[in-house]
């Protein structure tokens, strides 16, 4: 398995940084090596060549990165429906604000294509530029921008319709 991660492992790390982002290609890549590892035994060379073998662990480990991204951001909405998720006390207006507005988005970010909300989150929570995100998914960075933009766009929609009350006699 060590020759093929040194024959392999930047094929698969581009692959996987291209679904996921950079951020999270070594993670996913380490999985990828690591499971094949584990299941070498069932590697069938009739079936095609080791690095195709690979590539769909790698696939599979995508799409399990998704479903537990998924799966976080719907956890993070049932916490919000049911008001467990109060923010703490010493936290400034404005972090108050940013977290009751999150709280409202995410439905909406549920809805969005999973590329743009790559995007949207590494732009909004990592600080990254629409150049570095375009790097990081290959994307050119006219492309991030106009993603980006259609984004912002249908979050802001979403939140116009979505009534904003005042809890416990607070102002929002």
């Amino acid at each position: 398995m060590g020759l093929l991660f040194e024959q392999h492992h930047a094929a698969i790390w581009r692959y996987l940084a291209g679904r996921v982002g950079s951020a999270h290609a070594d993670d996913l890549a380490a999985e990828t090596f690591l499971a094949g590892h584990r299941r070498w035994h069932t590697y069938d060379p009739e079936q095609g060549p080791p690095i195709a073998w690979l590539f769909g662990i790698a696939t599979r480990a995508v799409h399990s990165h998704r479903r537990d991204e998924l799966r976080h951001l719907r956890r993070m909405q049932a916490i919000a429906s049911a008001g467990v998720d109060e923010p703490p006390a010493d936290q400034s207006i404005d972090q108050v604000d940013a977290h009751r507005r999150l709280q409202r988005l995410i439905p909406d970010l549920l809805q969005l294509d999973d590329t743009d909300r790559d995007i949207l989150l590494l732009i909004a929570w990592a600080g990254l530029s629409p150049t570095q995100v375009g790097e990081a998914l290959e994307l050119l960075p006219a492309t991030v921008r106009s993603r980006l933009h259609r984004a912002r766009r249908r979050l802001r929609r979403a939140e116009e319709l979505q009534p904003v009350t005042a809890e416990k006699g607070e102002t929002l």
